[in-house]
């Protein structure tokens, strides 16, 4: 576990928060709130694309559909990390491989409304960090318990996760 959220390297620009809904946001020189998926959610899954984003100039609530990311032939839909007006959709991200996700392949611009009291409710990084550890420790539960190979399981998946910092 340790091995994969230290190869996800945070190399988030400062000032950039995150959601448990696997956003990042990221205030913008013109005051506009920057928000994009998260590294780990990239790295996690498989090819990552975005397939559907809400209609621009929309007002959306936190935890409104924003927009909806596709991984293989799974569809998922994201909530919006912060409330607001949707001001702009990024036009080169649809459709398209997600790769630097703090980087070009950002999704939307929001004009935010309240972002003072949104903010409180987003993670800073090292916070992040540590609420994507405990994530992977309840996957790891939850997989004992569906599988009961007792530490076996511990003992493969850090060998995976090993092997997979050598390569």
């Amino acid at each position: 576990m340790e091995t994969l959220i230290s190869s996800c390297k945070f190399c988030s620009p400062s000032g950039t928060l995150f959601s448990p809904g696997h956003t990042w946001v990221r205030k913008n020189d013109y005051g506009l709130i920057k928000i994009g998926i998260d590294e780990v959610t990239v790295r996690t899954l498989e090819e990552i694309s975005v397939v559907r984003v809400a209609k621009a100039e929309s007002f959306l609530h936190m935890d409104d559909f924003i927009f909806e990311i596709k991984s293989g032939e799974k569809e998922i839909p994201i909530k919006a990390p912060i409330a607001g007006t949707l001001k702009f959709i990024n036009p080169f991200i649809i459709n398209k491989k997600i790769e630097y996700p703090y980087g070009d392949d950002w999704v939307v611009l929001m004009q935010a409304s309240g972002f003072i009291e949104d903010k409180s409710m987003l993670l800073t990084e090292e916070e992040y960090k540590n609420w994507i550890k405990f994530e992977f420790k309840k996957l790891g539960r939850s997989f004992r318990d569906e599988f009961p190979f007792g530490n076996y399981y511990d003992e493969a998946y850090k060998l995976k996760l090993h092997s997979a910092s050598i390569s």
